[in-house]
């Protein structure tokens, strides 16, 4: 578009003079006749020009502007400065919605994409940006630098007039004119302005001709005040006549109205300053400007001013038009000339894609094109590309680009299997029976390859199983098809199966019109599991139904378990010997090379390689090898790794020399797996080679690095993928200063004062008038006292209410006011603060300025009305008034009944709080606030039990009606949403009353009296209540055996508890079992229940005895027979938690176990109850118990599992050679100590478990193969790790301490029958001084792979747990029996730290307790209670007050009328 005037030539006709075209065609006699009629006048195109040089002359009066000496703008203030801007070929006023985004927006932290509407960007332009860019005038001399801080990042300098010159260059006349109407104008400028910038919104572009349009719509608005008529045509100022006016024309004056003068004045600067094509060359307006600058000269080419001139006026500006459109057309193909809007189109012809913003730059794109099309696919091409696209181009792409070598997860999986694996050397070395053992269910009878993909395959899945959320494809998680298993809410618990995985769990689906799906969803609603029916209805594997575990519907009366079916069914796949596998192909690298990987996979495949018994060293370097490229590399290219790994240079496998020297081709195949070529490019940058400050296309502006991106994509080699890096650093400034640590604060102690006989709540001090022998009335009554009516006693002026003479002595009152049969004056008020008003918290320091000491005004409470006993309501919480206003402040003189704002006491304190960050003026100082979190454990209980009714009256109303009450959103809880309303509505909680009459039952109070009596009242700490055996918590919870879950070593420990699978020492023969053992005794005596090994026992044979030694693991007695094979051992194992590997089972790590191996004799683990532990421990008499181990049998070596017995013997401790056992009858039976032999034991005495024989279930495919050994010769501890914790099982015993039967209803009345020469014995079976054994083993097996394995031996008092329990008032019912409504009823169990806050309570109650619920009131203990309630204790006293009673009262009433005038109450 270069043409000027000097272009040889130029254009002769523009939209300016086109009218000179039109009228060479037009006949002589229409142009003469037009002017003979109509006369002359001034071209209205010169009026236009002539008026803007008028103003550019006086521009100091029109806009008084500034200019900066020595710059640009030096002139700005005359003719010769501002004429450059009515010059349209200059482009001083030339602002795109790119220029003005990137010039101004962008440095002021801005764009246009922050607004969502052009109505947003116009409030930023009038609120924000146009208020800070007024230019300074010669009177108003610096507006800039008011906001040169944020105007500073225009130009980087806070120098107002570099701001200055720089919006002059950028806005042009739109800064120009950003002015006020000063002087008493109408109009300001500022207001075109703003529209005009608001049309870049839209897309529109702001010229030359709409800067000259602002400056006419200036003055022409103007003129009536300020007289501008001298810049505006005549002919254009409002009021003028329009048309001829001649007398001779006879045509009578006509005028418009409003601003049809501005409109059409407007229309013809547009042809003025027109921005076509064709005007292009029209410098029409410069010529005049020069002509007045050099000579003074106006333009003065007169022309006729008849309508025929103007007709062709018309015309001309329409040809004029229409030859610019036609012209345009031709200039598509001409990159030099075409419009800027048009050169899209000649890239679209050659197929180019044009990069960056500048149309400048386009061009030279397309002037290279062909070049770049001959060059693509090598760097040479991607470097030209850049510097056609970046302005001033230093940018070296060529420099950053790297060549690399990538390895695959997968491929490494198959390389180690393949080159270090003894199983993968044939299809001899690898079969079909080992694969199924391992849990390969499919294998390739033909080829070892397939069978390497096949295992690869497998381990995949263990991979995505233990961590599905590393699989991703575009971005998203694998949609691999599942079903989970949901709780009795909907909410997933665990994933139960993967579709068409191998080894499937079965699962069955019921369809909504098949039998029994009604029926089944009516037993839901019974059985309170409606929401999970409803998680479990959807579409899976069966198609459209509900998904319930197993192959079909249970129908022994056990409650099914429901799935919900998750994933794509069409994320499946086919491929080796797989038909809709749930994981693509690992050779599709595209559903891979996004996956992540983490630390724990990296552990989890390690340990799967060796399970297929990859060399352990060599699968260590492998897993090293990962780790450090995909996880913990942290150079530029590193951490771009994932599945897919690269390096700038060749990896060379550690096992290289071993496979070269291999026989095996097929190993050295194998090679490129490790590492090889890729196909893809890495382009580094780092943010410092860029200024992200920088919008513009130059070699370090941010959009520098984003087209340098697109531009290597496309022209990089054609089998290239190129990935492009930008490595940025960041600091996240860290202070200690500024840091916030939770802290503890020990405040003061916050206990009730000691109540006395004569202090608050013990009723009036000189109350109890004697009414027997007070008059009147007579001595009639009982044993001759006073009788009398009730109309004698119904005023408190009676003689018998206001008697002194005959007051009761107080030591002689017998009962107090104090016992109440709920929990009013027993509940600790310290720390509980409600929303009531009446107990706020305050502070612990009074001071005179809170009107708190004695001395001072009192306690007033602001809004509280004395004379309502309630406070002022809050009428409108969001805008509060009255009392409750912002400003009833101390410094209030406002009064609200009766009390001065001024002096109520200022409850949330005045002082501020010491250590107070938000204050750092204040001095550091211990803060005496009381704040809302010091509410006493004991009401938490409470709050939590209320909530639990109010959810179980919610569940059980919505089980009687479950359609009712449907979840209408997903994420709905309706349960605990009707909960919430029920206490919302008052079903609890409605006042602090609901605590004081709370009820916990009286089997809290049986567990509390069992507690002080058997358990000694021991401590109620967290460390006491984390304990086992002798203790409360552990009875109720479950750990009623002392170290039942092993997890307390002994004094003669050792090594024994080995904390990896190969470290074990063996409780042997060798090492525990004999005389020298460390903490080993022998037992041989009565009273010790010693088996012998063979008979039965003898009292003083010597061969009868047993080897014992509870010291290993405290308090467990490690058995054995003397004489028993040698082979009998326990092992102890408690895996160190660094032995876990994320992803397996783990079962055994930070899980004490015991391994036990019996081949005769008959090894026991024995607990004693009366002699371990931190106190003796009871089985409490008249209690159920349950007792439940959790342990499994297995092989070494093999992957069965049962085949063997685990026997349980409960009995007592023999007296005079006299035991009682619990038998498998169910009952306790007497034995003789003389008759116990082991086949007695075995066979009669214990209870017995037998695990069946079974593999484990197909879908534990994690079974290691290298955990086994190919010898049986050696103990072989390392298939402990391929045990899972579903294959524990669980065998539960529940017995009994009563000492009656458990027949009928009158169970009571029938005692165990004891014959007489056991009576002299023993009086009753269960005793309080009965001391009780339990005996573990398992019984002897052949096999000596065979072990038993013990998780765990609970022990739970079931009697106590529901004694522990608050009963809900629904259960199963009896038929009508008094005073036992339920066979069993529903009950709200306590947890255990509700259960620690009611022991002490109760403990307080007792008089035991210290703190907050230390109390004398309610203890039975007259040593306790005498103080307080007297000897008696009690509540007899008189609950009426006569006022005139007491020394403080005396003559408190007037002369005359015996009105009271004051009364003193001391409470």
């Amino acid at each position: 578009m270069g043409d000027s005037k000097y272009t040889p030539n130029p254009r002769k006709y523009y939209k300016t003079n086109f009218v000179d075209l039109v009228e060479l065609i037009t006949p002589e006699v229409y142009r003469t006749e037009d002017l003979s009629l109509s006369g002359v006048e001034l071209n209205p195109v010169s009026q236009v020009i002539n008026a803007h040089i008028n103003a550019a002359t006086n521009i100091s009066n029109v806009i008084p502007l500034s200019g900066v000496a020595n710059s640009q703008t030096s002139s700005l203030g005359n003719i010769s400065g501002i004429s450059q801007y009515f010059v349209k070929q200059n482009k001083l006023t030339n602002i795109t919605p790119f220029l003005f985004e990137s010039k101004v927006l962008l440095p002021l932290g801005t764009t246009l994409a922050n607004y969502d509407t052009s109505a947003d960007f116009a409030a930023y332009l009038s609120g924000t940006l146009l208020p800070m860019i007024i230019p300074p005038t010669l009177t108003q001399v610096n507006p800039l630098q008011a906001n040169i801080t944020t105007l500073s990042s225009l130009t980087g300098d806070v120098n107002a007039s570099s701001v200055h010159n720089y919006l002059v260059d950028a806005l042009g006349w739109m800064y120009f004119l950003n002015t006020s109407a000063d002087g008493g104008l109408d109009y300001s400028p500022s207001s075109y302005v703003l529209s005009s910038l608001n049309s870049l919104y839209l897309g529109k572009t702001i010229e030359t001709v709409d800067g000259a349009k602002g400056l006419t719509e200036y003055l022409w608005r103007n003129n009536e005040t300020c007289s501008f008529g001298a810049y505006i045509p005549a002919d254009f100022v409002s009021g003028t006549a329009d048309g001829i006016t001649e007398a001779s024309a006879g045509i009578l004056p006509t005028y418009t109205s409003g601003t049809q003068k501005l409109d059409a004045l407007q229309t013809l600067m547009d042809v003025v300053y027109s921005p076509l094509y064709i005007d292009e060359q029209d410098y029409t307006v410069k010529s005049a400007f020069d002509d007045y600058i050099d000579a003074s000269l106006l333009l003065s080419n007169n022309v006729a001013k008849g309508p025929h001139r103007k007709f062709t006026n018309l015309l001309g500006y329409e040809f004029a038009d229409l030859t610019n459109e036609v012209e345009n057309i031709g200039l598509i193909y001409d990159i030099e000339n075409v419009k800027d809007e048009h050169i899209q189109y000649i890239a679209d012809l050659i197929g180019f894609k044009l990069r960056g913003n500048s149309a400048s730059k386009w061009r030279h794109q397309l002037r290279i094109a062909l070049d770049l099309y001959k060059q693509s696919g090598t760097l040479g091409a991607i470097q030209a590309a850049i510097n056609a696209l970046i302005v001033d181009s230093v940018f070296d792409v060529s420099g950053k680009v790297d060549e690399l070598w990538e390895s695959y997860l997968p491929q490494l999986i198959w390389y180690a299997l393949g080159t270090a694996s003894p199983l993968f050397k044939d299809l001899n070395t690898w079969t079909a029976g080992l694969a199924d053992q391992a849990g390969v269910f499919s294998y390739s009878t033909s080829s070892l390859e397939d069978n390497i993909k096949i295992v690869t395959d497998n381990i995949l899945l263990d991979l995505y199983k233990a961590f599905p959320d590393n699989f991703l494809f575009h971005g998203q998680k694998f949609a691999v098809p599942e079903l989970w298993e949901l709780d009795s809410n909907g909410c997933k618990t665990k994933r139960y199966t993967i579709i068409n995985e191998p080894g499937m769990k079965p699962f069955h689906m019921h369809t909504y019109n098949s039998n029994g799906y009604q029926a089944y969803k009516q037993d839901a609603k019974l059985f309170g599991e409606s929401d999970a029916f409803e998680a479990a209805t959807g579409f899976g594997a069966l198609g459209s139904g509900v998904y319930m575990v197993g192959e079909e519907h249970p129908t022994t009366g056990d409650r099914p378990t429901y799935l919900k079916p998750e994933g794509d069914l069409k994320f499946l796949f086919t491929y080796r010997e797989k038909r809709n596998y749930p994981l693509p192909p690992f050779e599709e690298v595209k559903y891979y090379r996004d996956s992540s990987v983490t630390a724990d996979m990296v552990s989890l495949l390690v340990e799967r390689l060796k399970c297929f018994r990859v060399n352990d060293s060599f699968a260590d370097e492998v897993g090293n090898y990962i780790l450090s490229s995909a996880v913990t590399d942290d150079s530029d290219l590193g951490t771009l790794n994932e599945m897919l790994m690269f390096f700038s240079s060749v990896q060379i496998p550690s096992n290289f020399d071993d496979v070269m020297m291999s026989i095996s081709d097929y190993e050295k195949n194998l090679l490129s797996l490790w590492n090889g070529k890729s196909s893809h490019l890495f382009i580094n940058f780092k943010d410092t080679d860029f200024d992200f400050a920088k919008t513009t296309l130059e070699g370090d502006g941010k959009y520098a690095l984003y087209e340098a991106a697109r531009v290597a994509r496309e022209f990089s080699p054609a089998h290239a993928i190129t990935r492009v890096n930008l490595t940025a650093s960041a600091e996240d400034a860290f202070s200690t200063s500024s840091a916030k640590w939770e802290y503890l604060g020990f405040d003061k102690d916050d206990t009730r004062a000691s109540y006395t006989s004569a202090s608050v709540l013990g009723n009036f001090e000189y109350s109890g008038v004697s009414m027997g022998t007070v008059s009147p009335g007579d001595n009639d009554g009982r044993g001759g006292l006073n009788t009398f009516k009730r109309g004698e006693v119904d005023k408190i002026t009676d003689v018998l209410l206001s008697s002194t003479d005959n007051v009761t002595a107080l030591s002689n009152v017998g009962r107090r006011a104090l016992r109440r049969r709920n929990l009013k004056y027993l509940l600790p008020h310290e720390g509980y603060y409600d929303r009531t008003g009446f107990n706020g918290p305050v502070s612990y320091d009074p001071s005179t300025v809170e009107y708190s000491f004695a001395s001072s005004l009192g306690e007033l409470t602001l809004g509280y009305v004395a004379s309502a006993g309630k406070f002022y309501p809050v009428v409108d919480p969001i805008d509060p008034s009255g009392v409750w206003h912002e400003c009833e402040k101390l410094d209030s003189s406002r009064q609200f009944s009766g009390v001065y704002t001024s002096a109520t006491f200022p409850y949330r304190g005045l002082s501020s709080l010491g250590s107070n960050n938000k204050m750092p003026e204040a001095g550091t100082a211990t803060a005496r606030y009381i704040d809302r979190g010091q509410v006493p454990e004991l009401y938490n209980t409470m709050h939590e039990l209320f909530q639990a009714k109010a959810y179980d009256y919610a569940n059980e109303q919505i089980n009687l009606n479950t359609d009712a009450y449907a979840a209408d959103a997903y994420w709905k809880n309706n349960r605990q949403s009707f909960a919430n309303e029920a206490i919302a509505s008052g079903f609890v909680l409605n006042s602090f009353a609901d605590y004081e009459n709370f009820s916990f039952g009286t089997g809290l109070q049986k567990a509390h009296r069992d507690y002080c009596k058997y358990f000694a009242k021991h401590p109620l700490g967290l460390t006491e209540a984390a304990k086992t055996g002798g203790n409360i918590f552990a009875q109720v919870f479950g750990k009623g055996l002392y170290n039942c879950d092993f997890d307390v070593d002994g004094s003669a420990v050792g090594n024994m508890v080995a904390p990896t699978t190969d470290s074990a020492s063996a409780i042997n023969i060798t090492n525990v079992w004999n005389e020298t053992a460390n903490g080993t005794f022998i037992a041989s005596d009565s009273g010790q229940s010693v088996i012998p090994l063979s008979g039965t026992w003898t009292s003083g044979n010597v061969n009868n005895a047993e080897y014992r030694n509870p010291a290993i693991l405290s308090g467990i007695e490690f058995c054995d027979i003397s004489g028993a094979p040698s082979a009998n051992q326990f092992t102890i194992f408690r895996l160190d938690a660094s032995t876990a590997v994320k992803g397996m089972d783990n079962a055994l790590v930070n899980n004490t176990v015991v391994k036990c191996k019996s081949l005769g004799g008959l090894p026991r683990l024995r607990f004693d109850l009366s002699s371990y532990g931190d106190r003796r421990n009871y089985f409490i008499k008249d209690h159920k118990f349950k007792l439940d181990i959790k342990a499994l049998i297995a092989e070494e070596n093999s992957p069965v599992l049962g085949g063997g017995k685990l026997g349980v013997w409960i009995h007592t401790q023999p007296v005079s050679g006299v035991m009682w056992v619990w038998t498998p009858k169910g009952k306790w039976e007497v034995t003789k100590e003389s008759r116990l032999s082991i086949p007695a034991v075995k066979n009669s005495l214990a209870h017995i478990y037998d695990f069946p024989t079974k593999m484990p279930p197909p879908s534990a495919e994690e079974y290691c193969l290298g955990n086994t050994s190919d010898s049986s010769e050696v103990i072989n501890n390392n298939t402990l790790k391929n045990l899972k914790d579903e294959y524990f099982e669980n065998f539960e015993i529940d017995f009994d301490t009563r000492n009656f039967t458990i027949h009928n209803n009158s169970e009571y009345l029938d005692i165990i029958p004891i014959e007489n020469d056991i009576y002299e014995v023993t009086e009753q079976v269960n005793m309080d001084n009965t001391n009780y054994i339990v005996e573990v083993f398992f019984i002897p097996n052949n096999n000596r792979d065979k072990y038993l394995l013990i998780d765990s031996i609970e022990l739970q008092d079931v009697t106590q747990r529901e004694n522990t329990g608050i009963g809900t008032g629904h259960g199963v019912e009896t038929s009508g029996i008094p005073l036992r409504p339920f066979v069993t009823e529903d009950k709200l169990y306590l947890a255990k730290d509700q259960l620690r806050d009611v022991l002490k309570f109760y403990n307080g109650l007792a008089g035991l307790g210290t703190g907050m619920y230390a109390t004398t009131l309610a203890s039975r203990d007259a040593t306790i209670t005498s103080g307080t309630m007297e000897v008696s204790g009690g509540s007899r006293l008189n609950y009426r007050l006569s006022p005139t009673w007491g020394a403080g009262n005396a003559g408190n009433t007037q002369a005359n009328y015996n009105n009271f005038t004051s009364v003193e109450l001391d409470n």
